[in-house]
């Protein structure tokens, strides 16, 4: 029992004197050495879906980034916008409240290439809950801005109560493509 004092006091010693001696290197006032390094996020072309004849129609548009978040604020705010070249959106009088992505399970797929995916949680807010052509939108737009998305949810809020609409893959919605027109899977 003894031993283990006699270790720890040794220890303290060394540390004590490492501190009052110091490591050896002079302090020194800043240089400036030039402008520090930005990020310059250019703006990226992505597609996101929006309808024409009530099928989904692929729109080549510019988003800030490739954050999932400016990727569906560009969507909602194109639904906010009156139709042009014959396209619509059924996003209109929906408002895009939050996205959020989390793991979603290596076990739940089986994709050699990729070992885990991600679920894409979207609330929406409006007057009436989204139709299944506003569900295949944010689905479809969500998977093809990015390929490790699987699933996306999606939360209906409605006077401060929210309701799941349920998990959507763009699959199911394969039926409301454009003719010739190829949705994410």
């Amino acid at each position: 029992m003894r031993a283990l004092p006699k270790a720890l006091a040794g220890a303290a010693i060394t540390v004590l004197l490492g501190a009052l001696a110091g490591c050896g290197v002079q302090p020194s006032d800043p240089v400036e050495r030039g402008v520090a390094p930005v990020i310059d996020a250019q703006p990226k072309l992505i597609t996101i879906y929006l309808v024409r004849d009530g099928r989904l129609a692929p729109v080549p548009v510019y988003v800030p980034s490739t954050a999932i978040e400016d990727v569906m604020q560009v969507l909602f705010e194109r639904g906010d916008q009156p139709p042009s070249n014959d396209l619509s959106t059924g996003l209109s009088g929906l408002t895009h409240r939050e996205s959020r992505l989390s793991r979603y399970g290596a076990f739940v797929r089986n994709d050699p290439d990729v070992a885990s995916g991600l679920r894409l949680d979207v609330s929406v807010a409006g007057d009436r809950p989204p139709s299944r052509t506003a569900l295949a939108q944010i689905t479809c737009t969500a998977r093809g801005a990015r390929d490790e998305i699987w699933i996306v949810k999606i939360t209906y809020v409605e006077r401060g109560r929210t309701r799941s609409l349920g998990e959507h893959i763009c699959s199911e919605y394969h039926d409301l493509a454009q003719p010739g027109a190829e949705l994410p899977p």
